[in-house]
């Protein structure tokens, strides 16, 4: 939104997201209420030292994983938009797609509105993430894997793009 266009574009996106109850206000929202809480983000060190703690961190905030994204800032998405736009027509149509990591579908939500439509797979360790990511249905195929364990499910297909 650096220009005009860009910010009249974006309020109308805000104002419709207001009006059907879908907007998040990246200045206060239950991230940004909620960060003391947070302390400052996550000791990966801590958390992945003991099989299940992760996956039930991230269980624990798949009701809110929308908000914190926003809240936090995150441009991750930002940059699947820009590489989806730049992306071949080929790629686009029947492309092979990984999703590692899925979370709640956002990445996947967000190639579907680009114009993806191949054969998605999105896979996460946590079950609230996928529980979510499933009520998107823009995946083919979701499934429980730990991608620092290996993704044994996919190790022998052939993919287009992983994420």
């Amino acid at each position: 939104p650096a220009t005009g266009a860009g910010r009249e574009l974006a309020a109308v996106v805000v104002e419709a997201q207001a009006a059907t109850g879908t907007h998040i206000d990246p200045e206060s929202n239950w991230y940004t209420k909620n960060i003391a809480r947070f302390g400052g983000g996550f000791d990966m060190k801590a958390l992945t030292a003991q099989p299940g703690l992760l996956a039930a961190k991230f269980d624990r905030m798949a009701s809110k994983y929308a908000v914190w994204t926003v809240g936090n800032r995150c441009t991750y998405y930002d940059w699947i938009a820009r590489s989806a736009r730049a992306a071949t027509d080929e790629l686009r149509g029947e492309g092979a797609i990984l999703d590692v990591a899925c979370g709640i579908g956002l990445p996947g939500h967000q190639l579907r509105l680009c114009g993806f439509e191949g054969y998605m797979s999105g896979t996460d360790l946590s079950v609230g993430m996928l529980a979510r990511a499933r009520e998107r249905r823009v995946y083919n195929r979701l499934f429980l894997a730990d991608a620092n364990a290996g993704l044994a499910a996919v190790e022998t297909e052939s993919l287009d793009l992983v994420l």
